[in-house]
């Protein structure tokens, strides 16, 4: 329970499938932003609105750490763009006996109930061989459309907020897309035959 708890207050913190078409580098007017710690890597558009990176550590209990590490960029327009990673050590206890994709779960459900709002349109994702999922929460007139991946001590957190046009647009599904944790999580990257 205690675990929970902590990972609630990363949810005020937060918020893809790797392709064969995608391009290697972001369009004119975007770009890539590397994690102050390594941990992922994603496309901004570039003059857009305020950017606000953190890496933050919380003790939540003796002996263990939780290590937040975001960017967030609030847009002109309204929408809100934000990617994290979640990193636990040491990487025992309890959650070892989670299987991935059901960590998943708890921290959508974790999402849900911080925003008092309802998961639709959830489907199963992967990137290399981290599992994830990808949801979208209604809550009011806010919608957000989330990736959350979990691999071992880590979880990887997208996500996309605004109006429902917003979360939806060509811009929104880009910015997930171009999501990636480190290969050293995902394993290579196959290559379509």
């Amino acid at each position: 329970m205690k675990f929970v708890t902590a990972f609630l207050i990363g949810t005020l913190l937060s918020i893809p499938e790797v392709r064969a078409d995608e391009p290697a580098s972001p369009p004119e007017g975007w770009k890539e932003y590397t994690a102050k710690d390594k941990s992922f890597k994603a496309w901004l558009p570039e003059g857009q609105g305020d950017k606000k990176e953190s890496v933050k550590t919380l003790m939540p209990q003796r002996g263990q750490m939780l290590r937040f590490a975001s960017v967030t960029l609030e847009t002109k327009a309204g929408g809100t763009y934000e990617a994290s990673t979640v990193t636990i050590s040491p990487y025992s206890g309890p959650i070892t006996r989670i299987k991935a994709v059901d960590r998943v779960d708890i921290i959508r459900d974790l999402f849900v109930d911080s925003a008092k709002g309802k998961a639709s349109g959830e489907k199963e994702i992967k990137q290399g061989r981290v599992p994830g999922k990808e949801f979208s929460i209604e809550s009011g007139d806010t919608v957000s459309r989330n990736r959350v991946f979990s691999w071992a001590n880590r979880f990887f957190v997208v996500s996309v907020s605004g109006t429902k046009a917003q979360v939806m647009s060509k811009e929104a599904t880009m910015f997930l897309d171009s999501y990636k944790i480190p290969e050293n999580y995902t394993g290579p990257i196959e290559k379509p035959k």
